[in-house]
């Protein structure tokens, strides 16, 4: 019971009036009745005509209010898109289950291929995308597990009851099952996949952030070894996590400590064997840990975004170097999708060219074909800029991307390099034999030169020429060395402050 104007509560009368007009007003909304509006608007007029009715107002528990309530805080704890718990709601329910002190697996889940669908056919695509694996992920589960969305295409699980590490592996591998069943890319040119990082409780953490880091660090390596799978986290994995971040920690202060070189490795006309140019390769000797094999440092440094200082660097000394060589020798660097998305990235390429003095048309920039799948409005329009410079670029590792034949319809390459994995195979492989001749073709049709990557022995030269393919690279025809027109050490460039 309320005094009608609120006296002798502390509550002034508009105060009072406004208070339950909003009560009202969430009730009208979250339950669809009008009941808390009728009695807002009624307290209203009498409140603002100074009657009181006995002194005293009764308010009734009108009916809608606790389903209002109750959807209230279902929208507090609970993603919008796909009706699973949010990261809040997910936090709070990792804490409980520390706090029980029973065993359980959490699971950090990642979409494969998401960002490149969501890029290619809308975001109302990746939103049913992101339902669609939801609606998965709840029929994987039992009641008593929580299911939670904490980002783009980021979800977590907490798999409660287990009894031991197979548990958690049942679950996983029923929701790999589950997803390649349900999203077969052979049918579905939207269809994606998932990878599965897994840790338990208290083995492999004792506290929240412990678990939740131990699980992504096996995501990860689900990721690494082909993506599609599941890991469940080791101390091994630990290691190698620790090591992870020395070497990025060691790889940004690389180029500031003159750590980083390059070596030239010759590009040929398969069929007389001379030499139409050089590829710039990046390497790095660590004066404690020595040579740094480049698969090891470069997926780092592109996941860190490393990549951006060094590539910059890289760019600048092999135009510098380029400038010394005869002018019918260009070279070609590779550039990472991480550099294509930077916003200053035309600069950079024209000012590595004003300073070495260097022709735009002796540049060849390599994009990998995975460049072009994230972002792409943007990526062309980069390179069209870069082109307008005079600077060719190429589309490498072309044939491992999901669209490669639009992709040339896409942009004028001036040249196509095909990936060393189909070279390496051709001898016993008929499928990468037909895809090799395939590509070639493509080249023909498109009047686009083609480059063989990996070539190391005579037959594999002989393949492609028996293909079409007119150049080719790899340690059949050169190894990579320093600079080959200067017999002393090639010249370095001090890094920017």
């Amino acid at each position: 019971m309320f005094d009608a104007l609120g006296h002798g509560r502390g509550l002034r009368p508009f105060a009072f009036v406004m208070a339950i007009f909003m009560l009202g007003n969430v009730g009208l909304a979250a339950s669809g009745g009008a009941g808390w509006l009728i009695a807002a608007i009624a307290a209203a007029n009498i409140a603002l005509a100074g009657v009181a009715v006995g002194r005293r107002l009764a308010i009734r528990d009108l009916p809608g209010r606790d389903r209002a309530l109750r959807r209230i805080e279902h929208l507090a704890s609970h993603d919008t898109l796909t009706d699973l718990s949010n990261r809040a709601h997910f936090s709070d329910a990792l804490d409980d289950a520390i706090d029980a002190r029973k065993p359980f697996a959490l699971l950090a889940l990642d979409l494969d291929r998401f960002k490149a669908v969501n890029d290619l056919f809308g975001h109302g695509a990746g939103d049913a995308i992101l339902c669609r694996v939801a609606d998965m992920l709840r029929a994987a589960v039992r009641g008593t597990d929580i299911v939670a969305r904490v980002g783009g295409d980021e979800f977590l699980i907490i798999q409660t009851g287990i009894s031991g590490p197979d548990d958690a592996r049942k679950l996983a591998n029923r929701i790999l099952d589950t997803v390649s069943i349900e999203m077969d890319r052979a049918r579905d040119p939207m269809a994606v996949g998932v990878s599965i990082g897994v840790a338990l409780y208290p083995r492999d953490g004792a506290d929240a952030a412990t678990i939740r880091r131990n699980a992504d660090i096996a995501l990860y390596r689900a990721k690494a070894d082909g993506r599609g799978g599941a890991a469940l986290f080791d101390r091994q994995m630990g290691r190698v996590a620790r090591e992870r971040r020395t070497l990025d920690r060691e790889l940004r202060l690389a180029v500031a400590r003159n750590e980083l070189y390059l070596e030239f490795q010759p590009l040929v006309a398969a069929a007389f064997g001379s030499v139409v140019g050089y590829e710039a390769l990046l390497r790095w000797s660590h004066p404690r840990l020595g040579e740094i094999d480049r698969e090891a440092f470069l997926p780092v440094a592109e996941q860190t975004g490393a990549i951006v200082p060094i590539g910059e660097w890289m760019l600048r000394q092999a135009c510098a170097t380029a400038a010394t060589w005869p002018d019918t020798l260009a070279v070609a660097v590779k550039i990472s999708a991480v550099q294509l998305r930077i916003p200053n990235f035309v600069a950079v390429v024209r000012d590595a060219l004003d300073r070495a003095g260097l022709d735009g048309h002796r540049l060849e920039l390599e994009i990998p074909e995975a460049a072009l799948l994230r972002s792409r409005g943007r990526a062309l329009q980069t390179l069209h800029e870069i082109r307008a410079a005079g600077v060719r670029i190429a589309m490498d590792e072309f044939g491992t991307g999901p669209s490669w034949p639009g992709n040339l319809k896409a942009f004028p390459f001036d040249k196509i390099r095909i990936d060393r994995s189909f070279v390496a195979a051709m001898r016993h492989d008929a499928a990468a034999s037909s895809i090799v001749r395939a590509i070639v073709g493509l080249g023909r049709s498109f009047n686009v030169p083609i480059v063989a990557e990996g070539v190391e022995t005579e037959e594999q030269r002989r393949m492609l020429l028996d293909a079409g393919c007119p150049q080719a690279q790899g340690y059949f025809f050169g190894r990579p060395g320093k600079d080959p027109f200067r017999s002393s050490a090639q010249r370095e460039l001090s890094p920017d402050p």
